[in-house]
């Protein structure tokens, strides 16, 4: 080995910073996270559980802005990581259908044809006549089901 200096710098930074460098998997919804923290347990020969979400997890990321896409961050391990990415026009859409929870019914929506335009032009939730039909507790056991489907 040659070098043509007989002197040189060494730095040792010491980081007492925690980086965030674990890597999240990308999954299309919270069901799938369910399953592949399972199988993977199920590998390891351990019992199927429901898994609980780590205290910062289970929200969406960077959601002070409008953007094209959201993120929802899930964490149940350092192994089990996960982000689930989602048109922010959809879940624009699906927030409005859970908010409306007590009746049946539909969204009309109006988008820009412009893909890269932020939100929606306009949205409407129109109530089904199915809404004066339906059995009670119907009405009751939808609107359990919507609310707890609300995330964060």
């Amino acid at each position: 080995m040659k070098c043509d200096s007989e002197d040189f710098d060494y730095a040792v930074d010491i980081n007492t910073e925690k980086e965030e460098t674990i890597r999240k998997d990308k999954l299309n919804n919270v069901l799938q996270a369910f399953f592949k923290y399972n199988i993977d347990g199920l590998r390891q020969d351990t019992v199927i559980n429901s898994p609980t979400p780590s205290d910062r997890s289970n929200t969406w990321l960077n959601d002070d802005k409008l953007k094209l896409s959201s993120v929802f961050h899930i964490n149940y391990s350092n192994k089990h990581n996960y982000q689930i990415m989602l048109s922010s026009k959809l879940r624009l859409i699906e927030n409005e259908i859970l908010n409306n929870s007590h009746h049946f019914g539909f969204t009309n929506v109006n988008i820009s044809n412009n893909n890269t335009t932020l939100g929606l032009q306009n949205i409407e939730y129109r109530i089904s006549s199915l809404t004066d039909i339906a059995p009670k507790k119907l009405l009751e056991s939808r609107k359990v089901v919507f609310e707890k489907s609300k995330l964060k």
